[in-house]
């Protein structure tokens, strides 16, 4: 993805990637990865994913 994104081509620039777009910040990169989940799958669940939430401690 890093390649096709940003023509990454070492593990120091895939690095930098990283950091750049906040990849390694767990907060920031779930709250993402839920959004594109969501745009994804929209009302299309197979679970009750409300349920889920739900059941996740918050810390």
């Amino acid at each position: 993805m890093a390649r096709r994104h940003s023509d990454i081509d070492s593990q120091q620039q895939f690095e930098l990637w990283i950091e750049r777009l906040e990849l390694d910040d767990p907060d920031k990169f779930l709250i993402r990865l839920r959004n594109v989940v969501d745009v994804l799958v929209q009302d299309n669940w197979w679970l009750d994913r409300d349920a889920i939430r739900a059941a996740i401690p918050l810390n």
